[in-house]
This record gives C-alpha cells, sequence and structure tokens, in this order.
C-alpha cells in the first residue's frame, strides 16, 4: 500500500462556523482528517503544517510550505504528498511546488469551497480524490497537481475562477 503524507495547511477545507469569532474559522485539527479519511485508499500520514486562511500565507510561509513538501518526497518511505490549502492562494502554493520540487512523486493540492459548518461540505471528498490521485501510478512525473471537484489540474495551468462555485479551478485553453 502506497504511504500519503497529507500535509494540512488550514483554509475552508478546515473551517467550522464558531459562534464566538462570529464566522468561519479554521478549527479542523490533522486529527479530524485522519479520523475522517477511509484507509483502504492508502497508508495515510497526517502532519499539521499550519491552520490558516490562505489569504494570511506570508511569502516566508509559502515558501517553508514548500521545502516541507520537498523534504516529504525526498523521503525513500514516502510515495506521494496531499496538501490541504485554502483556495485563495492554492494555486500560486502548487505551482511554486511545482517548479522548485524536482521528484516524480505525486505533489496534489487540494481544498474546499464550503466550510465543514455548511450543507454540501466536500472537503472530505476533495481529499480522498487527492489521495487517490496522490497514491496512483498515472500521477508520477506529472509535477504538482490540483484536484477539486473530481477534477485533475496541472498546478502551471490551474487558475481559481469564481469565489463560491464548486468547479471553481478551471484550466482556462486547456480543459
Amino acid at each position: 500500500m502506497k504511504r500519503i503524507i497529507i500535509l494540512t495547511t488550514g483554509g475552508t477545507i478546515a473551517m467550522r462556523a464558531d459562534a464566538h469569532a462570529g464566522g468561519a474559522i479554521p478549527l479542523l485539527t490533522s486529527a479530524d482528517f485522519a479520523d475522517a479519511l477511509p484507509h483502504d485508499l492508502a497508508d495515510i500520514r497526517v502532519e499539521a503544517f499550519s491552520n490558516l486562511p490562505s489569504a494570511h500565507f506570508t511569502l516566508d510561509q509559502v515558501w517553508n510550505l514548500s521545502r516541507r513538501v520537498a523534504a516529504l518526497v525526498a523521503d525513500d518511505t514516502v510515495d506521494g504528498v496531499v496538501v490541504t490549502h485554502g483556495t485563495d492562494t492554492l494555486e500560486e502554493s502548487a505551482y511554486l511546488c511545482d517548479l522548485t520540487i524536482d521528484t516524480q512523486k505525486p505533489i496534489v493540492f487540494t481544498g474546499a469551497m464550503r466550510t465543514a459548518s455548511q450543507i454540501g461540505y466536500e472537503g472530505f471528498a476533495n481529499l480522498a480524490a487527492a489521495i487517490q490521485v496522490a497514491a496512483s501510478n498515472d500521477a508520477r512525473g506529472l509535477g504538482a497537481l490540483v484536484v477539486f471537484n473530481d477534477e485533475i489540474h496541472a498546478a502551471r495551468d490551474v487558475t481559481k475562477t469564481h469565489t463560491t462555485a464548486l468547479a471553481t479551478f478551471k484550466s482556462p485553453e486547456w480543459g
């Protein structure tokens, strides 16, 4: 069974409504993600990198994220990495990893458009799909990918096209 590391960073995929905060904030932990996933997809390990909305990421944090992903894929016991990420800057972080990490191992970014408190929360479904891609031999050598709404996009081509639509990530000119 493939060993996949899930690196959590926060974002909407990790958010729940919080009455004290007056809105949704990142409250889901790496343990929540580990508990929610079927473990027949892969040998899954979950690691918390941060728990921030992605719009709050600094350039240093994005760089450090890419360095952590690079270290994980350099580990011979790891077959792929999935990064849960807020959608505001997901494509930029994925593209940085695509440009700066030389590996054949899959690096897959995913997130959610709805919080875990909303009806129709798609975060765990997106995460399960991302794990399936990261565990697939067909994803080797493709560079960093974005998996969202049952679609797979190359990080170099993808862009967020809408602030609320579930099918927000598109690869214009490609599909």
